[in-house]
């Protein structure tokens, strides 16, 4: 989980600094409805991601497998 994240903090770093460096504008209305939007877009995937992995695990312990 660690370095799911780590990785997530680097690549959004990457990609900012490269918007700011070739002068690329954001996705996002730059006013607080794009903040609301990246805020809901983060919260959204994080936690599908964490529904899913524990419905892989209770299916996996449930199968017996290791």
């Amino acid at each position: 989980m660690i370095v799911k994240t780590a990785c997530g903090v680097v690549v959004g770093v990457l990609v900012g600094v490269g918007r700011r460096f070739f002068e690329i504008p954001l996705p996002g209305p730059p006013a607080i409805l794009g903040a609301f939007l990246a805020v809901a877009t983060t919260t959204g995937y994080t936690v599908t991601d964490k529904l899913l992995t524990a419905r892989t695990a209770e299916r996996t312990a449930l199968e017996g497998k290791p």
